[in-house]
């Protein structure tokens, strides 16, 4: 059965491991200086951007679906989600940039 808590870690890590990777891909691209590397590390960043917004939508969504369990200290919630914000933000103008 699918709940918020299990939809948001089963998408969470897309997001991140696709940036470090267009990370490495744009690294390549630079000593090597192939096009296709470059496109490679665009359509990446392109797939993060895409990703941003459902995790952090599932994110939001898992948080009431919790309801501040005694097993998380409080406050952690709360600055992951302060934190999600800012990377939903950079990770989409990122991404825009890249699919444009």
């Amino acid at each position: 059965m699918l709940s918020w808590p299990y939809v948001h870690l089963l998408i969470n890590h897309f997001p991140v491991v696709l940036t470090i990777s267009a990370l490495s891909v744009t690294i390549l691209a630079l000593l090597l200086g192939r096009r296709g590397l470059w496109l490679t590390a665009m359509g990446t960043l392109t797939a993060a951007g895409a990703f941003a917004y459902p995790v952090f939508f599932t994110g939001g969504k898992a948080d009431r679906a919790l309801n501040d369990p005694w097993y998380i200290h409080p406050g952690t919630i709360e600055a992951h989600d302060n934190a999600a914000g800012i990377a939903l933000t950079v990770i989409l103008i990122v991404g825009a940039f890249a699919a444009y």
